[in-house]
């Protein structure tokens, strides 16, 4: 969840001063749904089925998020301050 948030909060922009990823619209939308059942799965009539295969994939999604933070904002900054 949160390097959901690092990265795509406030249409990509929370972290603009640090780095704004290309094509984050359409880098979002892969991810968003992931946040939308495991943050508000009560309240969005997904169903059972749905939750466990969300879970399924959730090591996956988060593994590639927490890349896109690493090589894409830490790794940039890092660029930025050299």
């Amino acid at each position: 969840m949160d390097s959901y948030k690092i990265v795509f909060d406030t249409e990509g922009k929370a972290f603009s001063r640090i780095h704004t990823l290309s094509n984050m619209e359409g880098r979002r939308k892969e991810y968003s749904k992931t946040r939308a059942i495991l943050a508000h799965a009560k309240g969005r009539g997904v169903t059972l089925p749905e939750i466990r295969k969300t879970h399924r994939e959730l090591l996956d999604q988060t593994l590639d998020l927490l890349e896109i933070v690493k090589f894409e904002f830490i790794d940039s900054r890092l660029q930025m301050l050299k």
